[in-house]
């Protein structure tokens, strides 16, 4: 058996022992945090080259002529409406036409369904009809780039398309901004085990621990009575091992929330629970 020198933990292989030797490296988070960060940087690069590679070639809407952008790059046609018209045309021109006769019964039916129509039914049917082709009592008209004139969608809040959005000071001002995090185990030098976090505010608070030194775990689950009288187990966030307090990181209350650190803190009085909002974590040092 291959045991660890540090905490005694044996393994029934070399590679096992080796893969838990970096458990007690406290180099070993930022190495990690820096192949993830390398990785993604390389395959931003290499998204980045093939959209660059596209647009120099793009390939074109068949009905209208437009080049599509590169999340249709498959795409035959840049909207629904290109295809219909596309098809339309195609179906007349294969001898697919509606003849004089089958017109004139469809007209006649539209009109007795309209002469039999109350002036309410009337009204609704204008109304869907107008909400479909306009928004806002305005038509949305197609809207372009303003660089490379590709046709962007008219839910876009900006007058680029995503590359030249990306480049424009509006959007690395954004991207700057924005920050995401990802659900991860963190390790605690004190305990010499991984942690998961569940949200950026435990990070947050996490990194404030580390910068000042203190001791903490994580707490084991505590036990809480609804109403009805249902028992029910409660998984707080820290535990301070020094000031043996319990510390509970919320970002948001929920409907049922407040109802039920109120019960966990009344039926628990010999443990000293401390809920932390949002605004204070982001205020620490």
């Amino acid at each position: 058996m291959n045991k660890c020198k540090i905490c005694d933990k044996e393994f029934k292989s070399v590679y096992g022992l080796s893969a838990h030797s970096q458990v007690h490296n406290t180099n070993y988070k930022e190495t990690r945090e820096k192949q993830q960060l390398a990785s993604k940087l390389y395959m931003a690069e290499i998204k980045k080259n093939n959209i660059l590679k596209y647009m120099s070639e793009p390939n074109c809407c068949k009905q209208c002529n437009d080049s599509l952008s590169y999340n249709k790059r498959y795409n035959k046609f840049c909207s629904h409406h290109c295809s219909a018209t596309y098809t339309n045309k195609k179906r007349i021109d294969n001898g697919y036409r509606l003849t004089v006769e089958t017109k004139s019964t469809i007209s006649k039916a539209l009109l007795k369904y309209r002469l039999s129509e109350t002036d309410e039914q009337s009204n609704n049917r204008l109304v869907k009809a107008k909400n479909t082709r306009l928004k806002n009592g305005t038509e949305k008209p197609n809207r372009h780039c303003k660089i490379c004139n590709i046709k962007i969608g008219k839910h876009n809040k900006y007058d680029y398309c995503k590359i030249h959005y990306l480049q424009s000071v509006e959007g690395q001002k954004n991207m700057a901004n924005y920050q995401k995090f990802n659900k991860q185990y963190v390790y605690n030098e004190w305990t010499g085990e991984q942690v998961y976090l569940l949200s950026g505010l435990e990070y947050t608070y996490y990194k404030y621990l580390v910068r000042h030194s203190i001791r903490w775990s994580k707490p084991k689950s505590i036990i809480w009575i609804d109403a009805n009288g249902k028992q029910h187990q409660y998984f707080p966030d820290f535990y301070l091992n020094d000031s043996n307090e319990i510390i509970e990181i919320k970002g948001h209350w929920r409907n049922a929330d407040r109802d039920k650190m109120n019960k966990v803190i009344q039926q628990n009085p010999d443990k000293t629970i401390v809920i932390i909002e949002s605004k204070e974590v982001k205020s620490l040092d």
